[in-house]
C-alpha cells in the first residue's frame, strides 16, 4: 500500500497472520474480489505436504477464513477460480466465481503423490465442500502445473505441465482438458 497523502511516501505491506506456515503453495486472487486473495496447500518446514487452504480478505488482514481442508494433500498444486451463470447476458461472465479448481502437486507419500498428482478436486465456496472430480484421473503426472479455463467454454479447465519442467529443459509435461460437467 502507498499512502501518496502521508508527507513521506513509503510502501507497507502486511498480509496478516497465516495460521498454518508454509511455503510452496498456489496463490491466487479472487477473479470477483479482487480484496480476496486464497493460500492452497503448500508444505510446512519439514517438507511435508498440506491440505489447508486459506482465504484471506486484504481489507480485513487480522482475520484470515479457513476453509474446510482439501480431499489431499498438495504440495505445488494448480489452481483457477472456476465461474458460473449469474444472468447478465455477457458472453464469457466472470462476474460469480464462487468455486476453486485444484490440480495436481505433490502428496508427500508414494501413496499420496499417486493420488494428487493425477486428481483434481473443486471446493464450492458457498457449501464450503470440496468434490473430488471426475470418474477418470489426468493420464499424465502434474506435479507443478499451469491450470486454465477455456475462453469459450467454461465447463473445460486445461491443466499442463510438470516440476521436472523447470530443472530438466527436455521434459515440460503435458497439456491435458477436463470437463467439470463429467462428475
Amino acid at each position: 500500500k502507498l499512502d501518496l497523502n502521508h508527507p513521506n511516501p513509503r510502501w507497507t505491506l502486511n498480509i496478516g497472520q497465516l495460521k498454518h506456515r508454509r511455503h510452496f503453495c498456489k496463490t491466487l486472487f479472487m477473479e470477483n474480489n479482487r480484496n480476496k486473495m486464497v493460500s492452497i496447500g503448500g508444505s510446512n518446514s519439514s517438507y511435508q505436504s498440506l491440505k489447508y487452504v486459506d482465504i484471506h480478505d486484504l481489507n480485513n488482514l487480522n482475520k484470515p477464513s479457513y476453509v474446510t481442508m482439501m480431499n489431499y494433500k498438495r504440495m505445488y498444486p494448480g489452481a483457477c477460480i472456476l465461474f458460473d451463470e449469474c444472468g447478465c447476458g455477457h458472453f464469457n461472465c466472470r462476474h460469480t466465481g464462487n468455486r476453486l479448481f485444484v490440480g495436481g502437486g505433490f502428496g508427500g507419500k508414494i501413496e499420496d503423490d499417486a493420488i494428487s498428482i493425477y486428481n483434481a478436486e473443486i471446493y464450492d465456496m458457498v457449501k464450503d465442500k470440496w468434490m473430488t472430480c471426475f470418474p477418470r484421473k489426468t493420464n499424465y503426472p502434474h506435479t507443478y502445473p499451469s491450470i486454465w479455463v477455456d475462453a469459450f467454454d467454461k465447463n473445460v479447465v486445461y491443466i499442463g505441465g510438470d516440476l521436472y519442467g523447470i530443472w530438466e529443459a527436455h521434459e515440460l509435461g503435458y497439456v491435458e482438458w477436463l470437463d467439470i460437467r463429467e462428475n
